[in-house]
């Protein structure tokens, strides 16, 4: 293949150039230095990250640990309250208090169908249904 002759010669690009002057370049080329600063970014991303999964697998940890100690205090609790409303220990309860319990008289028991009417009204005036309200008139 024929090379192509022009007339005119190619100017020297440093030939105005001091030798005297330091020429600044680059130690690296330039895709090195990308690859470089892409690697430091992605780094500096991950660490990031890392840090804040563990700091939210410490959250979790603590919450964890935070329900299992609430789990453990309400079957305690539970426990307690059912100690506490069996018939043996509201019998005991009464008597250390002074309060005597007698059985219903059969004038103050009330029909099924009246009270289901009468809890009906209540209802629909906006009291509650009776399961908050359980008047107790013996434990025997």
């Amino acid at each position: 293949m024929k090379r192509h002759v022009t007339s005119h010669r190619r100017r020297k690009t440093n030939r105005n150039r001091i030798y005297s002057q330091t020429q600044h370049t680059w130690a690296v080329t330039a895709p090195f230095a990308l690859f470089l600063i892409f690697a430091a970014v992605v780094c500096i991303v991950y660490a990031i990250l890392q840090h804040n999964c563990e700091s939210i697998s410490e959250e979790i940890a603590f919450e964890e640990s935070r329900q299992m100690q609430l789990d453990t205090d309400l079957r305690s609790e539970k426990t307690k309250w059912d100690a506490l409303i069996a018939p043996a220990s509201l019998e005991s309860a009464l008597k250390a208090n002074g309060i005597r319990m007698t059985r219903v008289r059969q004038t103050q028991r009330i029909p099924r169908k009246t009270y289901y009417a009468q809890l009906q009204k209540w209802e629909s005036k906006g009291y509650s249904n009776g399961s908050d309200a359980n008047i107790y008139a013996s434990t025997r």
